[in-house]
């Protein structure tokens, strides 16, 4: 009857896309459900030159990069999320800025993003070098 959302243990720092697709509508613009926008991305068949989402799909099954709102609810429940990962040995949620898997509307080169800091938002252009950690819903 238990059911949440984990965090993975590690992460990366990378490109939201490759150059050469990051002028084409994904239509990954869910805000709730990042599961959906990675199962969009990989669907496609320039699935690896998404490189975030696929770093996060490739964490194995059940793996997706979060959404905007995802991140945010993160953001919400950092300190106990770090306190975690802290008494495991493993890296905290940092103060920097984190994709999301949720493309903008409207502007196909961008893609929102949350900083860990303080919770803010941002639509930075997809080739930005930020950090992803991958989410698993059970």
């Amino acid at each position: 009857g238990m059911h949440g959302k984990i965090v993975s243990v590690d992460e990366e720092k990378m490109q939201w896309c490759d150059d050469s697709v990051y002028e084409i509508a994904t239509y990954a613009t869910n805000e709730y459900d990042g599961a959906v926008n990675t199962a969009k991305l990989m669907d496609r068949y320039d699935a690896d030159k998404y490189y975030a989402a696929y770093w996060c799909a490739d964490y194995g099954y059940g793996w997706y990069m979060p959404a905007k709102k995802e991140l945010e609810k993160i953001f919400q429940h950092k300190s106990k999320i770090n306190s975690t990962l802290s008494k495991y040995g493993y890296s905290q949620l940092e103060e920097i800025w984190y994709w999301s898997s949720t493309e903008v509307v409207g502007d196909e080169f961008c893609a929102w993003f949350v900083y860990m800091s303080n919770g803010d938002t941002d639509s930075p252009n997809k080739l930005s070098n930020l950090y992803v950690r991958a989410v698993s819903a059970f």
